[in-house]
């Protein structure tokens, strides 16, 4: 599979091939390696080898990546609030939306980027688009305290 990331910001799209574990009404789950270099963002650290299972809604405003490094230790999850999934042939393309849910390797949850939803100015501009953001946000926390799926993969 070719998995691409639009940005919110009109940065180019960011492509890497992942390799399609499952599909189905709701979710296609697929696996690839990180593989960039190092990369810090909040309480979770991708590093190079690491072992992500990527979850993708096609209904919801969210994805969800479970990271595990390459020796097989959990190391968080990282959440992405992002238009429903878009999926043609062996191609998966999701659209970023500002706020990220972040579930570090204790169990924490964290909440990123929401000055950067705050400056869009959204709120004000698309504020049906807003909601969705802000109500896509609140139904991850709700899903990782919970258990629901994907959050209770074991794979």
């Amino acid at each position: 599979m070719q998995v691409t990331k639009h940005a919110h910001d009109g940065r180019p799209p960011y492509s890497y091939t992942a390799t399609l574990l499952e599909r189905n009404a709701d979710w296609i789950i697929v696996e690839a390696e990180w593989p960039l270099r190092e990369v810090v963002a909040g309480p979770i650290t991708f590093k190079p080898g690491d072992r992500l299972v990527e979850f993708f809604s096609i209904h919801d405003y969210f994805n969800a990546f479970l990271i595990h490094r390459g020796d097989g230790a959990f190391a968080g999850w990282y959440c992405n609030v992002t238009r429903p999934t878009i999926v043609s042939g062996d191609a998966i393309h999701w659209h970023d939306l500002y706020l990220d849910v972040l579930v570090d390797p204790h169990g924490a949850v964290h909440i990123e980027d929401e000055d950067e939803l705050a400056a869009s100015g959204l709120a004000e501009s698309d504020p049906t688009l807003y909601r969705a953001i802000v109500d896509a946000q609140a139904r991850l926390v709700e899903m990782i305290e919970r258990n629901d799926f994907p959050f209770s993969y074991e794979g």
